[in-house]
């Protein structure tokens, strides 16, 4: 491929990326400036919006039927409970005692604020176990910490792998804080057994001594604080010294025990996670008169054992602290139960029922039945309520020859809600018991209802309401309504207010919704009550375009925060793509991709650039759009203008660009990207920006590289070798070549930092030898090497006038100074790499031909045979330059060994 054809390539494609990425970062500020697209259009138009008209949709939406209010049928009495069989005469045995149940570790306390800020601070973490050091100087102090697996854990290894230890804070290394800080933690699951915690004085860093500390210690779900003084030099201290248990166990609280009797008590152990072996229970205490099995294990599957204890007729009445102690291969635990040895008590009983459900204005009955043992004489039943709202009935009295009796309970029309304790109180010759019954008062559960119309009619991509009715029983709370989407069709959501009983949702069709007809649901719920229903939607084709009469254009509002947005994302469109088109043509001409004077004109020219033109085309898009002419020519015009500022400040970057040119290049890109936009955005805005902006950036690319191509007058051939070869026009802005890659157009390897420099003026392309201070007028085919490059002039169609027919070259001698100096880089000697042939000397015959120099001091020329790179060169007679060439004297620069001199051709 031709260096001209690739160039073309690569600026269109580079201008492509760059406008994407500055669209990129644009979309976010658009997402968040611009109006959201409806359905119904954008009130605004804005050049990163596609323009649209608005036809007018006529509301098709049937009415939805009345409901009618249903009679809510009060609930049936609720079953009666199954009251407990009677049993034989016996002994009252008192229930077994609750199960016990260990207690979760409680979240442990906070930190002291001043210690938690500086954790907080520091990144540090807590856990199971937490040790954490804090002093107020610049000294370094150390938190050790000792595991039960003797793994010490400090600076020099801040994490136990077997115990999970780890120090994840550590100050004043260097005493950069006078709030330092440090911290242990075992996030959870610490292996049982003996942990140590040491404070030490490892060096002072600045501050007097003693030092003051704190350490803060939380083991699971208690912390203790400890304070002290530590001086440099002392020996590690401990701090405190515990054992974490591998087991622990709890017992019933209590067990009652009547003479004579048997009761259990349960007892539930917890082991450590590694801890799978049986655990093994024994019991000591006071076990007078109590009957108690020698050992009980608990298997390793299982964590829970039930124990059985007993008494003799004659044991004594009292209570007894039994010891139950647990112990396994992690550890020993011990636990207390209180086992209290009791008289039978009364001989009469009561059962009443749980719960009894009665409805306002309604009645239930409750039913009691009476447990006697030896006992025949008539009971005297009563009833207390603790508040309003029911009707109890009197005393009844129970025969002798009954134990059952049933009596109702009504509850008033303005009862509340909610559940009372009844107490039912039994009074005979053996005594008096009392048992408490629940009665709920409810309400009937709320009910809801939902009338939708039979069919809604929407066309695909319109939009149309509907009504919605609700009827609500037993509540008065807000309703809301939602739905599904389904084929394209959607039904918004609506919230119902307490007072209002219908409300009107939207119906929409998509573009892609298929003709026909669909069933949605519906669904509404309010308070505790849902209901859902089917709502058909028929779709329609789009009916044939409108009169033009019938179209209504969006009014455009005039809003300077949406020109600056536009001009905003403009901005950042135009520093993409100088990026991209500057960082192309570095690479292109070989140069370093991007420098920090070219960044910053690129962000500040580029930047003002595109906020320029987005500002100017986003008003004129508004003007044309509110002067009743149709959005899309704004649009066009808007984007055409934004695209031929965007080529005219391109211009700036790339030398010798013509500005007309540049900017009509501009102008087509911007048409065509609006055509591109306008097109993709019908599936939606972002694609067509996206698409848009690649489109605009790749014509710009590629008509200033056509432009440059098919414009230019004269132009430099660079070869770098026999295959790689690039192309840079010439003009006014003289195009340099010399090793300084900063400041030279073209990159030459070897060579002086500007060793030569080529512009037309005056209709002549002029070479300019900075080095040697001439200049030289020269014509197309003008060939020249400099360094690794060689350099060669066209002159395209010859427009440019030919220098051959002069005389003499045009030159411009300059006086030469009296010694060698590095600041101007002046150089007696020709550029030329190729020592010039021992021949007779001809008459000059082209511009082409190197003219020799008059040098201050005349010197007869050098014999034929020897070659300039091996000729003996005169010691210079002043002071030697640290960056002298050893041969010459001349000041060239680059660091030692790797300085070049041409004068020499060698590396010093």
């Amino acid at each position: 491929m031709s260096p001209a054809r690739e160039k073309v390539l690569i600026f269109g494609t580079l201008g492509a990326l760059g406008c994407l990425i500055g669209c990129v970062v644009g979309e976010g500020l658009l997402a968040a400036a611009l109006p959201a697209r409806t359905g119904e259009g954008s009130a605004t138009p804005s050049l990163a919006l596609r323009p649209e008209t608005t036809p007018q949709a006529a509301d098709q939406a049937a009415e939805p039927p009345k409901i009618e209010r249903r009679a809510v049928a009060a609930p049936p009495p609720p079953e009666l409970p199954v009251l407990a069989k009677r049993q034989a005469p016996q002994p009252a045995i008192p229930p077994g005692s609750q199960a016990p149940v260990l207690s979760k570790r409680e979240p442990p306390p906070p930190l002291p604020p001043e210690i938690q800020k500086r954790l907080d601070e520091a990144g540090g973490k807590s856990g199971q176990l937490q040790f954490t050091l804090i002093w107020n100087n610049r000294n370094d102090l150390d938190l050790h910490c000792t595991d039960p697996n003797g793994v010490e854990i400090f600076y020099n290894h801040t994490k136990a792998e077997k115990s999970g230890g780890h120090l994840d804070v550590d100050r004043n290394v260097g005493g950069e804080t006078l709030t330092p800080i440090e911290n242990i933690y075992f996030p959870s699951n610490a292996p049982p057994g003996r942990y140590r915690v040491y404070a030490h004085h490892f060096a002072r860093k600045g501050s007097p001594d003693p030092t003051e500390y704190t350490v803060n210690i939380l083991i699971e779900n208690r912390r203790l604080s400890f304070e002290g003084k530590i001086s440099s030099g002392d020996d590690k201290r401990l701090i405190h010294e515990f054992t974490l248990p591998g087991l622990r166990v709890a017992v019933s609280p209590e067990a009652v025990l009547y003479r004579g009797s048997k009761n259990t008590f349960r007892v539930r152990v917890e082991r450590h996670r590694l801890n799978k072996d049986p655990v093994r229970l024994t019991f000591a205490g006071d076990r007078l008169d109590l009957n108690l099995p020698d050992e009980v294990t608990i298997p390793e599957n299982e964590d829970e054992a039930v124990v059985e204890v007993g008494t003799d007729t004659a044991a004594k009445l009292a209570t007894r602290k039994l010891r139950v102690v647990a112990e396994g291969k992690f550890g020993k635990a011990e636990a207390v139960c209180a086992v209290a040895v009791q008289a039978p008590p009364a001989s009469l009983q009561l059962t009443t029922p749980r719960e009894v459900v009665v409805f306002p204005g309604g009645t239930n009955t409750i039913s009691v039945r009476l447990d006697r043992q030896h006992n025949n004489q008539p009971v005297r039943l009563s009833f207390a309520d603790e508040s309003s709202g029911l009707v109890l009935p009197a005393d009844v009295i129970v025969p002798g020859d009954r134990n059952e009796a049933e009596f109702e309970v009504a509850a008033l029309l303005r009862a509340e809600a909610g559940s009372r304790k009844v107490r039912v109180a039994a009074s005979g010759a053996h005594g008096k018991v009392e048992a408490d019954c629940l009665v709920t008062v409810n309400i009937p559960s709320a009910s809801l209802q939902l009338a939708v119309p039979k069919t809604v009619i929407v066309q695909a991509g319109e939009s149309n309401r509907m009504t919605v009715r609700i009827a609500r029983d037993w509540f008065d709370a807000p309703v809301y309504v939602r739905s599904r989407a389904a084929n394209g069709v959607t039904i918004g959501g609506a919230i119902i207010p307490a007072d209002r009983d219908s409300t009107e949702l939207g119906v929409s069709a998509g573009p892609e919704a298929k003709e026909g007809t669909f069933t949605i649901t519906l669904a509404a719920n309010g308070g505790t009550a849902t209901a859902e229903t089917a709502v058909v939607v028929e779709v329609r084709p789009v009916p044939p375009a409108p009169a033009p009469a019938a179209m209504t254009t969006p009014v455009s509002s005039w809003s300077w925060r949406l020109v600056l947005v536009i001009g905003v994302w403009t901005a950042l469109l135009a520093i993409g793509l100088s990026l991209a088109l500057v960082v192309g043509q570095n690479h292109y001409l070989g140069r370093p991709w991007l420098t920090g004077r070219e960044l910053g004109v690129v962000l500040a020219g580029g930047g003002l650039a595109g906020l320029v033109a987005g500002a100017i085309g986003q008003t004129l898009f508004s003007l044309v759009a509110r002067s009743g002419i149709p959005p899309e020519f704004g649009f066009l015009a808007g984007w055409s203008l934004l695209g031929g500022l965007l080529g005219r400040g391109v211009c700036c970057f790339i030398p010798n660009l013509h500005a007309s040119r540049s900017t009509l290049a501009g102008v087509v890109g911007g048409l065509l990207g609006a055509l591109a936009f306008t097109v993709i955005s019908k599936l939606s805005d972002v694609s067509g920006r996206f698409v848009g902006a690649a489109i605009l950036g790749c014509c710009i690319g590629l008509m200033v590289a056509l432009v440059e191509l098919a414009c230019r007058g004269a132009w430099l051939e660079v070869r770098y070798g026999s295959r790689e070869m690039i192309t840079v026009n010439l003009g006014p802005e003289p195009v340099k070549i010399g090793g300084d890659s900063t400041v030279c157009t073209v990159w030459a390897r070897g060579a002086t930092p500007i060793a030569l420099r080529f512009f037309i003026r005056d209709g002549e392309v002029v070479c300019d030898n900075p080095v040697m201070k001439r200049e030289i007028a020269v014509s197309d085919g003008f060939t020249k090497e400099v360094g690794n490059v060689t350099v060669i002039v066209h002159t395209g169609t010859n427009s440019l006038a030919a220098p051959a027919t002069r005389p003499a070259p045009c030159l411009r001698a300059k006086p030469m100074p009296s010694r060698i100096s590095s600041e101007n880089d002046f150089d007696p000697f020709p550029v030329a790499v190729n020592a010039p042939q021992p021949t007779t000397p001809q008459p000059v015959a082209t511009p082409a031909t190197p003219v020799a120099v008059k040098t201050p001091v005349p010197k007869p020329p050098l014999p034929p045979a020897v070659p300039v790179a091996t000729k003996t060169l005169p010691t210079p007679t002043r002071s030697k330059h640290p960056d002298a060439c050893l041969g010459c004297g001349r000041v060239n620069t680059g660091k030692p060994k790797q300085r070049y001199c041409m004068i020499c051709d060698r590396s010093y």
